[in-house]
């Protein structure tokens, strides 16, 4: 079998065997109310699901492609988040955190990619938290002493918190990013998404702040998406690797004809 013959057939093997791990797919997430706190975000239950303890639930949005997308107005279970069970910058794993139909996302660093923390919102060097008038695209990452880690000295929270001013009218938008691995079926996956929430409130995030520093709980709608990579299975890499020792032989044959 000659290189070009060879060149072909490990073409052909990449085209039909792995069409699957070409497109990365998305889940994005309607849920029903968060509870957050300086320490603590803890998601509401709502009726036609069963939450067990420290679960609450959300929506599959119609946007979504995972295949296949869940008919819409499909619910889940999402697990809450503490300091305790996932610290900001800290490693830690929380299997089962996202579940609904046949998908489960893990905070889990069990797969090469997935960092298994919870970055800070925000460079410090963007921070704004303390001017106390606000003003359009303020930025914050807050910092709390209880959060405040050998991995996070600082105390930062992981939410970046964001003031868009138009004329009088002044909203927010709390945010944050998490990753880690899922499956689909018995598909794997590296995720990355971000869950977020718009709050319309006199004063911006500062009027925010203020509640969570004296000890209090802000509790407003969220909403989350998703980015899904598939993870070729080992099979698949069996195949390339096989066809790439076949190339290099074919090489090495067709190099040695030459010198005699």
């Amino acid at each position: 079998m000659n290189l070009r013959t060879i060149g072909i057939a490990f073409s052909v093997l990449i085209l039909t065997a792995a069409p699957s791990f070409a497109t990365s797919v998305s889940l994005n997430i309607d849920g029903f109310g968060a509870n957050v706190t300086a320490t603590s975000i803890t998601f509401d239950c709502t009726s036609g699901i069963t939450c067990g303890p420290g679960q609450g639930a959300f929506a599959v949005d119609p946007s979504s492609t995972i295949p296949p997308v869940p008919p819409t107005g499909t619910k889940g279970l999402i697990t809450q988040m503490t300091e305790g069970t996932t610290p900001v910058g800290g490693s830690f794993s929380v299997p089962k955190w996202l579940t609904v139909a046949n998908i489960s996302l893990d905070l889990t660093s069990n797969e090469p990619g997935a960092a298994s923390q919870l970055p800070k919102g925000t460079t410090v060097g963007t921070n704004d938290c303390t001017t106390k008038k606000a003003y359009n695209l303020q930025l914050c990452t807050p910092a709390f002493p209880a959060l405040a880690t050998p991995s996070n000295p600082m105390g930062f929270s992981n939410f970046l918190l964001e003031n868009i001013v138009i004329g009088s009218h002044v909203t927010h938008q709390a945010s944050f990013v998490v990753d880690g691995t899922a499956t689909i079926g018995t598909a794997r996956y590296l995720f990355v998404g971000t869950l977020s929430s718009p709050i319309a409130v006199a004063g911006g995030f500062q009027t925010q702040l203020a509640t969570i520093a004296k000890g209090g709980t802000i509790m407003n709608a969220y909403s989350g998406s998703f980015t899904l990579t598939p993870i070729p299975e080992p099979s698949f890499l069996g195949v390339l690797g096989g066809a790439a020792i076949l190339m290099g032989f074919a090489l090495y044959r067709k190099r040695r004809y030459q010198r005699q």
